[in-house]
């Protein structure tokens, strides 16, 4: 009898064992390897860009997490007073807007960082062209998690 309970409890323990492990190790869960895009922000509020102060720039940092090269297909803005250009290690793309939009490709390697350059010209819709904005930049690539990232700027254009 002494036997058979020190076999149940091996077994047990054992079972135990394993469910642990298992759950620890990921489960059944699968991961594909594929580029992955990550965003410090997804929005940017430029506050007041004046007229008289020209063209407001900021940045948005782009990160491959992923196991796989990541290839940035295209770069769009959603108006012609705004550009944009992406930069990787020192290299600087064309710049993209509405309809300026180059054949143009880029390889991200995992782990790897780029800074996206984002350009409003407040001038752009003429002198009575005050008021908020909205505009959004589109960064198409292979990433698993976002195909079409969209990041927008916000503020209020003042003479």
């Amino acid at each position: 009898m002494v036997v058979k309970n020190i076999i149940f409890a091996v077994i047990i323990f054992l079972f135990i064992g394993g469910f642990v492990a298992y759950k620890i190790s990921g489960g059944e869960k699968t991961q594909t390897a594929q580029p992955y895009i990550e965003v410090d922000k997804y929005s940017v509020n430029l506050g007041k860009v004046s007229m008289a102060d020209g063209v407001a720039k900021t940045t948005f940092n782009l990160k491959n997490s992923g196991s796989q090269e990541m290839e940035i297909k295209s770069l769009q803005t959603s108006c012609m007073c705004t550009t944009v250009k992406l930069i990787i290690d020192g290299n600087e793309s064309p710049i993209f807007g509405m309809h300026a939009n180059p054949a143009w490709k880029a390889n991200l390697a995992a782990g790897a960082s780029a800074v996206l350059e984002v350009m409003f010209d407040p001038n752009a819709h003429g002198p009575n062209g005050t008021g908020s904005f909205e505009r959004l930049i589109l960064v198409g690539s292979n990433a698993g998690n976002e195909k079409e990232l969209q990041l927008r700027i916000i503020g209020t254009v003042v003479k």
